[in-house]
């Protein structure tokens, strides 16, 4: 989940249908809940998505083929679910969901920097922790399995501290796409292929091009204030389609 090639990338990015499905729902149907439930609604979306997407792509392991078909097949249908739900909502709160879900840093509060430290650290301090098992899974499972990693177990704990991540990251600025994509690209070019290093320097980076987007976002079109997610699917675009044709001859 946390390899760097073109599929973990990807899988990456494919629970944020799900965690705006998810937030959708307790911002549309149940208003009436507090805004501290957010990030909690988002952990479940991302832990479920993931979890649903190994356990269907599972067959003897899994595969970076089967694990990006599957994914894309539950991220469409968690697009629909949002979708559907959106179409009968009250229009008010639909159409605060569907700004929310643009991705935005405009509603910036204390409040979701301490989401973001109460979710998002545990994640980020358990993938740091795990940097060796991480390289040992970068070398493939069947070399992790022969010199005693428990493949699947280290993978399933990788997937709950991803979730965590995910789930405050959106709770905190809506689901903004490609960050996730093009961060680790930049940060193992700065730093190879070493876990205990890629992973603190990949959140800078991630950090740097979110503030540039963000920055490009409010200036290019002032007055009018385009949300940051925007700006980020443009420039990701672009630099997905330049990993996959980069790397045609490994798909």
């Amino acid at each position: 989940m946390v390899r760097l090639s073109v599929g973990a990338d990807y899988r990456r990015i494919l629970p944020v249908a799900a965690l705006a499905g998810a937030a959708m729902i307790v911002i549309v149907e149940v208003a009436s809940l507090p805004e501290s439930v957010l990030p909690v609604v988002s952990f479940a979306g991302a832990l479920v998505t993931a979890l649903a997407i190994q356990m269907f792509a599972w067959r003897a392991g899994t595969s970076s083929l089967r694990l990006i078909l599957v994914g894309v097949g539950v991220g469409t249908l968690a697009g629909a679910g949002a979708s559907f739900i959106a179409a009968f909502g009250p229009a008010a709160e639909v159409q605060r969901a569907i700004t929310w879900s643009a991705g935005s840093l405009q509603d910036a509060r204390w409040v979701k920097l301490e989401w973001l430290v109460l979710w998002g650290l545990p994640g980020a301090l358990a993938l740091w922790l795990a940097a060796r098992e991480l390289d040992l899974i970068a070398l493939g499972d069947r070399v992790a399995g022969g010199v005693g990693q428990r493949v699947h177990l280290v993978r399933g704990l990788v997937i709950v501290a991803v979730a965590l991540l995910a789930g405050a990251a959106v709770a905190a600025s809506g689901p903004i796409a490609f960050v996730g994509l093009a961060a680790p690209h930049v940060a193992r070019a700065l730093t190879g292929r070493n876990h205990a290093r890629l992973i603190p320097v990949a959140a800078v980076c991630g950090a740097i091009l979110l503030v540039v987007a963000d920055l490009a976002a409010r200036r290019l079109l002032a007055p009018v204030q385009v949300p940051v997610g925007l700006a980020t699917a443009l420039i990701g675009a672009p630099f997905f389609g330049y990993l996959l044709w980069s790397r045609r001859n490994e798909l």
